[in-house]
């Protein structure tokens, strides 16, 4: 797993924070060469990716053109827990296999986490 922080623009001064890790499939054939995980997270509204604060975006990837995921938009008090609470299931998603069946049953609606209520949308 990698965690970055990264600051730049002069003019905004953006800070957000990627964290990328390796995920693992039972059945890796059925995606375009190795999956990951990426999650960018950030406070600022003036930012890159759009105009919302407290924003965190995960999504799972492979090689060509297959990205599925999800937005979180916490409440303030509640963003740096659900952050943490997000690496950590990376965390363990990179030390495990996912079934693949399992995946397509429930990335939709229970595969990836939905903590605390937080608002969330399909990325």
């Amino acid at each position: 797993m990698q965690i970055i922080r990264h600051s730049y623009h002069k003019k905004f001064n953006v800070e957000f924070l990627r964290v990328v890790a390796d995920i693992h499939f039972d059945r890796p054939d059925l995606f375009c060469g190795r999956t990951w995980m990426s999650l960018i997270a950030w406070k600022e509204k003036e930012n890159a990716w759009g105009d919302t604060e407290y924003t965190i975006q995960i999504v799972l990837h492979d090689h060509d053109d297959y990205d599925i995921g999800f937005v979180y938009y916490p409440e303030p008090d509640q963003f740096d827990n659900i952050l943490h609470e997000l690496i950590n299931w990376m965390n363990d998603l990179e030390h495990g296999v996912i079934c693949h069946d399992d995946f397509v049953d429930t990335y939709d609606t229970s595969f990836f986490p939905d903590y605390l209520g937080c608002r969330r949308k399909p990325y």
